[in-house]
């Protein structure tokens, strides 16, 4: 019965010292400015959070107008693999001299690009 009562005396005397602390933390001031500054913190990531996800869920420009038009579906393409303006004309040229009726071929095709480039070198040597 000695230790029964020792421990349930030890188990007192942390639940005492536990309650203590809890009382004193609960009366401690907040400052205010720090309080005020968290909340803008958390405000402003959870802004963040949500433009990007906005971003990230913006459904991607393309309409049927641009299959319709060749011209239109090369300046797309041209744009969103971020080709010069030299690059297209280039392509253009080979197309061109390979009888390739679009351009946009040579980029789905890359043996047909290899191809008019190796005809091309000879020119070069001469020049």
């Amino acid at each position: 019965m000695g230790i029964g009562f020792l421990l349930a005396q030890v188990s007192d005397d942390r639940q005492q010292a536990f309650l203590r602390s809890l009382n004193q933390s609960a009366t401690t001031s907040v400052d205010g400015k720090w309080f005020v500054l968290g909340v803008a913190v958390i405000i402003a990531l959870l802004t963040a959070a949500a433009l990007y996800q906005r971003r990230a869920r913006a459904p991607v420009k393309t309409s049927r107008k641009y299959l319709r038009n060749s011209r239109k579906l090369m300046k797309e393409m041209a744009a969103s693999l971020e080709l010069t303006g030299g690059e297209v004309r280039k392509l253009e040229h080979h197309a061109e001299r390979l009888g390739v009726e679009n351009p946009l071929t040579l980029m789905l095709c890359p043996s047909l690009l290899k191809r008019g480039e190796k005809k091309e070198e000879p020119a070069k040597a001469d020049a």
